[in-house]
């Protein structure tokens, strides 16, 4: 059983907050563009003591304001 499900194998809810390592696993980055992407004003975050947590919403609301991949040609997208 893996961290996403539950004893009962049933999906688990995400986490209301992510941590920073958290963030860039989810989002297939790394901690130095999440921090990137806060410093820039870009991604919200919170402290929880020492804590730097990143609420699910403000995660999902940066991940949709990511420009949208446009391909310039339908070749480009799907080498041979």
């Amino acid at each position: 059983m893996d961290n996403s499900q539950t004893e009962a194998g049933t999906p688990a809810a995400p986490h209301a907050a992510l941590t920073v390592q958290e963030a860039a696993t989810e989002s297939r980055s790394g901690t130095s563009k999440i921090y990137e992407e806060l410093r820039d004003g870009k991604l919200k975050a919170r402290k929880f003591g020492r804590r730097t947590i990143i609420l699910r919403e403000d995660f999902e609301a940066w991940l949709r304001s990511l420009a949208e991949y446009k391909s310039s040609s339908p070749k480009a997208a799907y080498p041979p």
